[in-house]
């Protein structure tokens, strides 16, 4: 198993199972968590700045801000 399969698997147990969210959408919340721009967000993560952009996260979580959806991921333990 490779270093970055290893640490996959790893915070996928660290993780709340009862998060709504994907592993990438996770991944996507905790940049936003550590003050990260959508551009270095997409950069580090090999994805498109539409996609960090996409509302898929404030509607899973049912929010309308960044704010608020830090603080329900904060609360329940779902980011690393």
């Amino acid at each position: 198993m490779s270093l970055q399969i290893a640490k996959m698997v790893v915070r996928s147990f660290s993780r709340s199972a009862g998060s709504p969210l994907s592993e990438r959408e996770t991944e996507v919340l905790q940049g936003i968590a550590t003050g990260k721009s959508y551009t270095k967000i997409a950069l580090d993560l090999f994805i498109s700045k539409e996609t960090v952009r996409s509302k898929n996260i404030y509607q899973k979580l049912a929010v309308s801000s960044k704010a608020e959806a830090l603080k329900i991921a904060g609360t329940n333990n779902w980011l690393n």
